[in-house]
């Protein structure tokens, strides 16, 4: 449980640790306060940029902001890192098809279809792999 105190009952996220600040985060996030999550997971990422799952989220936000250049930088982030790429495309491909000559929507929906396919081929193998 995180349990914040300072001023006006709450400390600030910059001095919370990347835990801290991802948890905290990860709460707004769940109440569907998308500019304080936004906020928190920054700060989570100033600490630790390696990490996939807040710029996946911060992505999310941004998209519920109305700031789609931002929410794609994330997700492309996001895919680098390899986290959830397959729902991070699908996103990308959701940012895109705003704008109908925009052909990056078409470029992010077939990475997207490509990783299904090989996701459903697994499945396959391993469900022969079970039966044999």
């Amino acid at each position: 449980m995180l349990i914040v105190a300072g001023c006006g009952g709450q400390q600030s996220d910059s001095k919370l640790d990347y835990e801290q600040n991802l948890e905290l985060a990860l709460s707004y996030y769940e109440k569907d306060e998308f500019l304080l999550a936004k906020k928190s997971f920054s700060n989570a990422i100033k600490q630790d940029s390696s990490q996939g799952l807040p710029y996946f989220k911060r992505g999310y936000c941004y998209m519920q902001l109305d700031m789609f250049d931002s929410a794609e930088y994330d997700y492309l982030m996001s895919i680098n890192l390899e986290y959830n790429q397959q729902d991070a495309l699908y996103n990308l491909t959701l940012i895109r098809s705003i704008d109908p000559k925009d052909t990056m929507s078409l470029f992010y929906l077939k990475k997207w279809a490509v990783l299904e396919i090989e996701k459903i081929n697994a499945r396959r193998d391993s469900l022969k792999k079970l039966l044999n």
